[in-house]
């Protein structure tokens, strides 16, 4: 069963570390945007997401979101330079989060990630003018690395909530049902399935690790934090054969500490 204090819905950098002054405040309300469009506001339900899409780019007040948080979207995007489309391109997956998530392949999974996570992505690099296509494919896989991390340590939370990010087509090449994530029955053939996401998610922090090279130091330390701390969530992960369920992942004040000393001293290619 799911521990009451889950593990947060998606790793926050630059939330409160690495940027300063305006940009930070722009970038608290690109995040507050997101945690709100996660959360699929029941009144959406009730509106095409062209309509919603329409609300955002002329700058109009969104049902059941608070008006700070749109006051303060459109504020920090005009005052930054973001398009609202950015913002607006988000909503295509908030909507499907208001209904009982399920995924056929990782492709769909991949597209659905695509319209969310790295749309915010992409709001975060256009505050360091960086939006552009030689270093965005890099930041979108940084931000489908944390997705899918935060998705297996949330496992547990997530399939009592009716989403399940595992596709479909995963479940049944080992013939595992569904009841199995629900009661945290963990056999051979779900470590198989949970294993193979941990790949793509090391594939994915593979493929964003050139980016370190390009961000400003203060980003950068920032981003090896995060880069590094997901590198150590995944090994965690292994370590315990994949049991998420008994005992739900949390890092702590002295894993932070590591992960930080780590992001210092590491002679790896982040280490630029």
């Amino acid at each position: 069963m799911p521990s009451a204090a889950a593990p947060p819905a998606v790793p926050r950098p630059y939330y409160t570390g690495g940027f300063s002054g305006t940009q930070r405040n722009a970038a608290q309300a690109f995040w507050d945007w997101y945690a709100v469009t996660n959360e699929a506001p029941a009144g959406w339900q009730q509106h095409t997401t062209e309509a919603l899409r329409t609300l955002v780019l002329e700058e109009r007040p969104l049902p059941d979101v608070p008006e700070s948080i749109t006051r303060s979207l459109y504020q920090h995007a005009d005052t930054q330079g973001v398009p609202l489309d950015v913002f607006a391109r988000q909503l295509r997956s908030a909507v499907r989060e208001g209904e009982e998530l399920r995924f056929e392949t990782y492709d769909e999974l991949e597209r659905f990630m695509h319209d969310g996570v790295c749309q915010l992505a992409e709001a975060l690099m256009h505050l360091l003018d960086m939006a552009n296509r030689f270093q965005l494919p890099h930041a979108h896989a940084f931000a489908r690395a944390l997705f899918l991390i935060s998705r297996l340590m949330r496992l547990p939370h997530d399939v009592q909530r009716g989403r399940l990010y595992i596709p479909l087509n995963a479940l049944a090449t080992y013939d595992i049902e569904e009841h199995r994530l629900f009661r945290g029955e963990v056999n051979e053939a779900l470590r198989r399935v949970l294993w193979r996401l941990t790949v793509r998610a090391r594939d994915e922090l593979a493929q964003a690790e050139p980016l370190a090279a390009d961000l400003p130091w203060r980003i950068r330390g920032t981003y090896k934090r995060y880069w590094i701390g997901g590198l150590d969530i995944l090994a965690r992960i292994e370590r315990r054969d994949f049991d998420v369920w008994s005992n739900p992942i949390q890092v702590g004040h002295i894993d932070r500490l590591r992960i930080r000393l780590q992001s210092l001293f590491s002679r790896s290619a982040l280490s630029g």
